[in-house]
């Protein structure tokens, strides 16, 4: 061709950032309008919250939209693009609920109930996955708004934390990180995409074995937390009952997560086509 492919790529990129940047640019004016001409003045809504949630549009919205393009250079289909760009920026923080679920029967099953002190149940454990999971901060809109209003029952170390988590220099590092790596990303897949394989799940076979082992993991604890949240009896009584009820509740999540990942496994083999061992790739053809 008479451009370099990663050249196409990155203009592409460029021509989005653009796009991007208008739209929200546009979106802040008319947020601005609607404020200052009615009831929401400046002592309701402070015009920093609204400026600083435009700050996140542009870096997050920038980080998606350029994962998204290199995306499609992994996915060969539409819809794999598609559950690749939507579900891996979100993965970290759904995983983070399902192995809190996980690991609190374990403790349950003890008679261990109250988990306030251990670090992985805490609060500021899970606003620091949010930040891995940068999307999601923008659907918790309200969370960064009630920074204006102080609501009653959260503490002054609450709204620290959210201080940091929409405030902080930390808080665009994960987007910014995301934009780079996947830029760099682009650059470097784009001189060697495999076009032939356009319209398989995968371009490239090699990166079969992730995706199972991601899969297999994610089936594993998201179908036994659903399942066992359902058929389990979640009970906090004394002597003793609750322990026993834990431990029955622990066998239906494991139970559940295996008979999950046989179900899963069988569709995404069957969905790329061809036989995926996580330490092997074999193909039909092969």
């Amino acid at each position: 061709m008479p451009v370099k492919r990663e050249h196409i790529y990155l203009s592409k990129w460029l021509l989005g950032l653009v796009h991007i940047f208008g739209a929200t640019t546009a979106g802040l004016v008319i947020q601005l309008a609607v404020v200052h001409s009615t009831i929401l003045s400046n002592s309701f809504l402070p015009d920093s919250l609204i400026w600083m949630y435009y700050l996140h549009q542009l870096f997050i919205l920038c980080a998606v939209f350029s994962f998204s393009l290199w995306i499609g250079l992994i996915g060969g289909s539409v819809f794999s693009q598609v559950v690749l760009g939507l579900m891996i920026p979100i993965i970290p923080y759904g995983i983070y609920g399902c192995i809190k679920d996980f690991l609190s029967m374990h403790y349950f099953a003890l008679g261990i109930t109250d988990l306030r002190d251990v670090w992985f149940f805490s609060r500021e454990t899970s606003l620091w996955i949010e930040q891995l999971s940068f999307p999601i901060k923008l659907y918790h809109i309200r969370a960064m708004f009630s920074l204006a209003e102080f609501p009653m029952g959260n503490t002054e170390e609450y709204f620290e934390q959210l201080r940091l988590l929409y405030f902080g220099v930390q808080s665009f590092i994960v987007p910014v990180l995301v934009t780079a790596g996947s830029v760099w990303g682009m650059a470097r897949m784009a001189r060697k995409s495999r076009n032939e394989n356009n319209g398989k799940p995968l371009l490239n076979g090699r990166f079969r074995p992730y995706l199972m082992a991601g899969v297999i993991v994610c089936a594993f604890l998201l179908g036994g937390t659903l399942l066992e949240s359902m058929l389990g009896e979640h009970y906090y009584g004394k002597g003793g009952q609750y322990t026993r009820m834990y431990v029955e509740n622990l066998a239906i999540f494991y139970a559940s997560g295996v008979v999950s990942v046989a179900i899963v496994y069988g569709i995404v083999r069957k969905w790329l086509g061809g036989r995926v061992l996580l330490g092997k790739n074999r193909t039909s053809a092969g």
